[in-house]
């Protein structure tokens, strides 16, 4: 196979193909699919765990973590980049999965 054809900024340039072109893993959709069909136990244990006196602070931590992760997202990651006589830059893309996969 050989290299993709891209520009100067390295960007594909248009026509190129794809870059994957066998696409996702298809095994992953049963495990996902079983994982999907117990969320609502996964949460309510993370709820559970959450207001559990009993449970180690870090246990309790953790679970309000993920479970403030999954209601609200990620809070926002700064990154610091430096280099010597290049300009860098990063670009950051969220992708969305179409619906079925």
């Amino acid at each position: 196979m050989s290299a993709p054809k891209r520009d100067g900024n390295g960007r594909l340039v248009p026509g190129t193909g794809s870059l994957n072109p066998g696409g996702r893993p298809k095994g992953n959709r049963q495990v996902r699919k079983l994982a999907q069909d117990r969320t609502e136990l996964a949460i309510k244990t993370l709820a559970d765990i959450c207001g559990d006196t009993d449970a180690s602070d870090s246990a309790r931590v953790s679970a309000a973590a993920h479970l403030l992760d999954r209601a609200w997202g990620r809070p926002a990651q700064s990154i610091e980049l430096s280099g010597e006589g290049r300009d860098l830059s990063l670009r950051v893309e969220i992708v969305k999965a179409p619906e079925g996969d």
